[in-house]
């Protein structure tokens, strides 16, 4: 089969069904024969058949064999419809009367959305076809054309759009061989990158360190999507991603056409022209909107394949090469600046130093993945079946449990007469499914098992020193051999101030410059290996421009678009002039159940309104009207999409909005740093968002935000599915000078993440105070806890009200002393021992004290006025009420004494709200 071949058969499958199927059913051959056309697709029957065998696979995947007949929603003949959230359930409304009126109309604008992909060359006209078609179909100028991003595939099954189904079935129709579709999924994973991440010494080095990792992803991911094109990528999804973007901006953007004002431009310049005109009518841009997209890492360390089997274990051998290939490209440009560094300062040995340079390089990428090729249904089930069983709480079963369910369903619970006989192997006797893509949720199932347990004994070649002299430890790692020679460091920092002596690392005060003072080096003369060394210097552009002529930025682009520095710059933005600085990290939560099908919604829940009303009755007398939701390749896709939309179009702005620095996000996995007055606000933001609902402050975030029905605008002209209502997240936020070692803060944000999930029970966020003289206070609550409105209040009150012309300002409503007050007098209760009273007896106790101190550490107007008073005290009467029973709850996950953190909302307040301090 020749190459063109290939790729015309995958435009062809893209192409297979027009977007606008729903809105006209019976002639939507007609339509996808319109833009098949339009393609100048050429195929013999062979390559067309397996088109039509990628869509079947596709669609059993996706669907139910719904019953003839019975289960039918005929837009043509409804006002309203809607699109059903693949994991909340919720409903965003379709006008269907207008779409279906104007559906000539809409036609012709899914034709001129394409008008411009004029290639001859069938690779780049997939690639463009599955990038741009949707992008310029949603953000024409028709009132209705943002609702095309929402037409499903099935109107039955509303809660997958005809998008994702194409782009699957062209996915597939790239597996065949032989005549047959043989698909496999690869499952790829790049380890070691939280360790690498947290090495870092700056703001900036966080950043550089999580781009770094982006950056190489995006290689390995592009290995595979030459071959097979980038909807064989499940997750992450890669459309609309800056980074992947940016690798194809000389190739397949390169393609010229007029642009306005008859201006030849490329598809490249027009991309990032879009991206600012958006951004610009949010407001508030203060960098250039398309190098903060690009320069923006939102790829995790692991992606999801569907591949060809027998080419599976070349294709992941290849994007690991091309990870390495690239990390190497890197490496040799840092290499040659260093190597000039050297020659300059009067060095020898750098010939050794090469050698050191290479074998670390070489050593630091630790590649690991799996293949799964399609099964019988016979194999699939018992291989399924000898998976380690998991303690599912869920009533509902396993995925293996729930597919079984589905199975019978379909083969035994449905009436005879009513099963359509174009899904079963007998059309006689209809007792048996004909297709294997059914079985989608225990390939995947029988995939992470694999990769988990290849990643549980890999392998790893022994460190051989190529250059085995005696040398220092890599300050940060503490594992490498520094590249250089004390006369190269010394040069180094006396040369290169701004780049080996920063301005934000530790003074002599903590604890971290007692320690480089016993190992005999100064806190300002820190040395690296390799890893550390690119991970500083490849993204700074007046020493080594490689990344930014790899973006294609100018210099003042690229500079503006960086964002911070220095952890201190953060830190100058705290609203209070605090000198405090927040890291979190968030991580959503159960991903791995909501990944594997686990979490997924009621099968009911997911149809439109007569398909439920028929399959309800059926499903009830088999008393299985729980039955969930199957496990599918659009649904992998969407929850991609979803993960991918928060962290490309959301994340960055809304952390940029209260001031701080995006490390880093990878859908549900966010890390950044803020200043810590306005960290909170961020954190809860970030969650309400990533959930589909509308923060406090949306008209004043720069989104164009408007959530409805989990969907988001942002700034990309049309509705962005967020994760959803039913997803949630769980937030460490670890807080400290901004002379603390910044290490220890990531370290401890991460940590504090995990005993929000552990010991809080999820859906919470946990706290971790660094304070100055190395003590770690720590506590946490759930999201809906009284602790957090009690926090903003005990802010707004300790504020210093504005002054009248002419008169001294009034003092705050709430002295700053109260919280430390009140856990002097509350400390020799030993809140943090049983105590020897009654709950209830020392809660009163505890609340009249609270009284006391309110009473003497408020201002005289606020007692006068005595409704902010009162408003504060019904807030740390809630508070208490929580503690106290959470204590008295021998069900919660957390068992320690919670009255133990009743002071710690009060102190947490005060400790970030500290002025900046000489």
């Amino acid at each position: 089969m020749s190459e063109r071949v290939f790729w015309q058969r995958k435009l062809a499958a893209l192409l297979h069904d027009p977007p606008d199927k729903c809105l006209q059913i019976f002639r939507h051959e007609d339509a996808a024969k319109s833009f098949q056309t339009a393609a100048e697709l050429s195929l013999d029957e062979a390559d067309w058949k397996l088109v039509r065998a990628a869509d079947h696979f596709t669609a059993a995947s996706d669907r139910f064999v719904f019953p003839q007949r019975y289960c039918a929603t005929s837009y043509s003949q409804v006002s309203k419809a809607a699109f059903i959230h693949p994991m909340s359930s919720v409903q965003a409304e379709i006008d269907t009367a207008k779409l279906v009126a104007r559906k000539g109309e809409l036609h012709g604008i899914l034709q001129s959305a394409v008008n411009a992909i004029g290639t001859s060359d069938p690779k780049v006209a997939h690639f463009l076809y599955w990038r741009r078609w949707l992008e310029n179909a949603v953000t024409s100028d028709a009132s209705y054309s943002s609702q095309i991003a929402l037409l499903p595939a099935d109107t039955r099954i509303p809660d997958h759009s005809i998008w994702v189904h194409n782009a699957m079935a062209s996915a597939l129709s790239g597996c065949a061989e032989q005549g047959r579709l043989r698909p496999a999924l690869l499952l790829f994973q790049l380890g070691g990158v939280q360790e690498f991440i947290s090495q870092a010494r700056s703001t900036r080095d966080l950043w550089s360190g999580s781009y770094l990792l982006s950056w190489l992803m995006a290689h390995a991911m592009k290995a595979i999507s030459d071959e097979l094109g980038p909807d064989a990528m499940v997750f992450p999804n890669l459309r609309g991603n800056g980074i992947f973007d940016a690798l194809h901006k000389d190739s397949h953007y390169a393609v010229q056409y007029k642009g306005k004002g008859d201006r030849m431009e490329s598809l490249w310049e027009r991309i990032l022209a879009d991206k600012r005109h958006y951004a610009a009518q949010s407001g508030g841009q203060k960098a250039d909107a398309a190098a903060q997209w690009l320069l923006t890492p939102t790829l995790p360390n692991k992606f999801l394949a569907l591949v060809p089997e027998s080419r599976a274990e070349e294709l992941a051998a290849m994007a690991a090469e091309s990870l390495k290939a690239e990390l190497q490209r890197i490496g040799d440009a840092v290499w040659t600046w260093l190597e000039q560094q050297g020659v300059e300062a009067g060095c020898q040995g750098l010939e050794h130093w090469r050698q050191r340079w290479q074998a670390q390089i070489k050593a630091f990428p630790q590649c690991s993945w799996a293949v799964q090729g399609w099964l019988s249904r016979e194999e699939c089930l018992e291989q399924a079946a000898r998976l380690p069983a998991k303690q599912a709480k869920d009533k509902d079963g396993s995925p293996l449990e729930n597919l079984q369910k589905t199975l019978l369903f379909a083969e035994q619970w449905l009436p005879f007469e009513q099963r359509d006989k174009r899904f079963y192997e007998d059309e006689q006797t209809k007792e048996r499914l004909n297709n294997p893509g059914v079985l989608w949720s225990l390939h995947y199932a029988l995939l992470d098992a694999k990769l988990a347990a290849r990643r549980n004994c890999n392998n790893f070649s022994a460190w051989e020193n190529p250059w085995p002299e005696a040398s220092v430890k890599d300050s940060l790692s503490g594992k490498e051999e520094i590249i250089g020679d004390e006369q190269f460091w010394q040069y180094l920092h006396s040369r290169h101030p701004e780049l080996f002596s920063l301005r934000r690392e530790a003074d002599e005060e903590t604890d971290e410059a007692s320690e480089a003072d016993e190992a005999g080096e100064s806190s300002r003369g820190h040395r690296y290996g390799a890893m550390n060394l690119i991970k500083r210097l490849w993204c700074r552009d007046k020493e080594i421009p490689y990344l930014r002529e790899a973006l294609g930025l100018n210099p003042r682009q690229f500079g503006e678009s960086l964002g911070f520095d220095s952890v201190e710059d953060i830190a100058k933005n705290n609203r209070h002039q605090g000198s405090y600085v927040a890291i979190i990290a968030m991580d959503g939560d159960e991903m791995g159940k909501w990944i594997s099908g686990e979490k997924l919604p009621a099968f009911l829940d997911q149809l439109s309104d007569p398909a439920c009303q028929h399959l309800k009755a059926i499903l009830e007398k088999a008393e299985a009207v729980n039955l969930r939701r199957l496990l599918t390749p659009s649904y992998h896709l969407q929850l991609s999409e979803a993960l991918a939309n928060f962290a490309t179009w959301v994340a960055r702005p809304l952390v940029e909005h209260y001031c701080g620095q995006l490390i880093y996000a990878g859908g549900d996995d966010v890390l950044a740093m803020l200043p810590a007055d306005r960290a909170l606000d961020c954190a809860k933001a970030l969650r309400q968002l990533f959930r589909g609902e509308e923060p406090e402050e949306m008209s004043q975030m720069p989104l164009n935000a408007d959530p409805e029905g989990n969907f988001v605008r942002a700034n990309a002209g049309y509705p962005l599915m967020m994760p959803g209502s039913k997803c949630d997240v769980s937030l460490g936020m670890a807080i400290g000078h901004y002379k603390a070692p910044l290490q220890t803060l990531v370290k401890e944000a991460k940590l504090a993440e995990g005993r929000a999930k552990k010991e809080y029970g999820r859906s919470a966020l946990a706290f971790s105070l660094y304070k100055r003289s190395g003590e770690i206070l720590q506590w946490g609550c759930n999201w809906n806890s009284a602790a957090l409105p009690l926090m903003q209040k005990l802010e707004e009150m300790s504020l210093q009200p504005l002054a009248e012309p002419g008169l001294e300002p009034p003092p705050p409503r709430l002295s700053g002393r109260f919280p430390y007050a009140l856990a002097a007098l509350l400390q020799s209760y030993r809140l943090h021992k049983t105590p020897d009273i009654g709950l209830d007896e020392l809660a009163d106790i505890i609340w009249r004290d609270s009284k006391l101190v309110l009473s003497r550490q408020s201002s005289k107007e606020a007692r006068e006025e005595k409704t902010a008073l009162a408003e504060l005290g019904e807030q740390i009467q809630s508070w208490l009420h929580e503690c106290k029973n959470t204590q008295a709850n021998p069900d919660k996950k957390r068992e320690s004494l919670a009255l133990a953190d009743f002071i710690q909302p009060f102190l947490t307040q005060s400790f970030i709200s500290r002025k900046l301090e000489g």
